[in-house]
């Protein structure tokens, strides 16, 4: 499952973005976007990518889905902690409010300038709503 994502995040986002596992099922990209709303309509267009992909696992136990948070990193005094500890805080919006969802959210310290410079997207590959015998092939497949 973690190998169709990574596959599917770098195929959508494209070779020159950079993109990492950071950890668990949690992705991070960072990248030039325009503004909160590009960044926004990526982070989708991984999730629905995905959607399609993860179709082929199929079972009814297995139901992955993504969900997402993207913030912008305005600031070129900004690091990259305090950007993901913005984008997590949207990331855990996301999956309190269903999951298979992005939510965005803006660094309280910064005004959000015309030309953003990057965005910091965190992904996680939900598993909860995997069944009990499917949970066995996720953890030894990580």
């Amino acid at each position: 499952m973690l190998q169709t994502f990574a596959g599917t995040a770098t195929a959508t986002l494209g070779a020159d973005v950079l993109f990492a596992r950071i950890g668990g099922e949690e992705f991070a990209s960072c990248m030039a976007v325009g503004d909160l709303d590009e960044a926004f309509a990526i982070a989708d267009r991984v999730r629905r990518n995905f959607a399609a992909a993860a179709a082929r696992f199929g079972a009814d136990e297995l139901l992955p889905t993504v969900s997402g948070g993207v913030t912008l990193g305005c600031d070129p005094r900004a690091r990259v902690l305090d950007l993901l500890s913005v984008v997590d805080r949207a990331l855990y919006r996301a999956k309190e409010t269903g999951r298979d969802r992005v939510e965005m959210e803006t660094p309280k310290e910064q005004a959000v300038m015309p030309s953003a410079p990057s965005i910091v997207p965190i992904i996680e590959v939900n598993r909860s709503t995997i069944g009990p015998g499917a949970t066995k092939r996720w953890r030894a497949a990580s």
